[in-house]
Order: structure tokens, then C-alpha cells, then sequence
């Protein structure tokens, strides 16, 4: 879940106007969908309208604003919070298949590289006896592990 907290009506205000809020909610929804996809996560139920204020909940200032609150809101704020989420989800909906097909790559790299260095790691551990060599090797596959994670994941 994720809780939206700001001090005050200027701060969610000022949030709001910059993008921050949006862009949180954004990347809090994307990676929701990616957990449910890469984890294959049943008990993750997909996003939709009718449930997409399940997983927020918020305070502005000392007013705790509820999931319900936030699906039916009665004050400016709740208001505000349920505009923006409603939005954003409409926004990240029509970017789903893209999220997916980003997911199931990023998890097709990171096996990739699991596998190459799994391998790698066990090829010098039997062909080579010298200690300097080997060290040296494994300094490559570092160096390998970061510029493939860096590019692709």
C-alpha cells in the first residue's frame, strides 16, 4: 500500500502541480503490475478501476484518508487524491502491455546473466590453478555483471 503524506493542503497542492504525486502513483501502480506478472503473484488481483484505491491510503496534515475515502471522496482533498489516482490509472492502463513486455524482459536479462555468470564462474574455478588469474577473471565478469545491468536491465 501506499500512503501519500503531506504536511498540508499547500504541500499535496504543490505536489500535485510539480508531478511528484503523479509520478509516485505512476511508479507505485507500474510496479504493482510488474510484482503480479514477474512473480506470477494469484493473490495480486489485477488492476482496475474498482480496486485501484485499495492499495493507497494518505494523511494530509493530521487527517488519515482512508481506501474508501479516497474511492468516495467528500472533501477537497479525498477529491483532489482520487482525481489525480483515477487519472493516473487511466494513463498507466493504456501503457499495460508495454509494462508488461518491459517486465518479462528485464526478468528474460536477469537469467541471462544469472546463467553467464554462473558459468563463467564455474569455468574458472577448473581451468584455472593461478590465484592472480583468476582473480583477474573474476574482476571481468564484474565488470561484465555491471555494463549488462547497466545497458539492459
Amino acid at each position: 500500500m501506499l500512503i501519500l503524506n503531506y504536511e498540508n493542503n499547500e504541500t499535496l497542492i504543490a505536489e500535485t502541480y510539480d508531478g511528484n504525486l503523479q509520478e509516485a502513483v505512476y511508479e507505485y501502480l507500474t510496479n504493482i503490475e510488474a510484482e503480479r506478472i514477474r512473480f506470477k503473484r494469484h493473490d495480486i488481483i489485477e488492476l482496475n478501476e474498482n480496486n485501484v484505491f485499495d492499495y493507497f491510503e494518505g494523511f494530509v496534515g493530521d487527517k488519515f484518508i482512508s481506501s474508501e475515502n479516497l474511492a468516495h471522496p467528500l472533501t477537497s482533498e479525498e477529491l483532489l487524491l482520487n482525481v489525480i489516482i483515477i487519472s493516473v490509472f487511466r494513463r498507466f492502463s493504456k501503457n499495460r502491455e508495454l509494462i508488461k513486455k518491459e517486465t518479462i524482459r528485464k526478468a528474460n536479462n536477469e537469467l541471462i546473466l544469472d546463467i553467464i555468470t554462473r558459468y563463467s564462474m564455474i569455468q574458472i574455478s577448473t581451468l584455472s590453478s593461478d590465484k592472480k588469474e583468476k582473480h583477474a577473471m573474476i574482476e571481468q565478469i564484474r565488470k561484465f555483471t555491471f555494463d549488462y545491468k547497466k545497458d539492459y536491465i
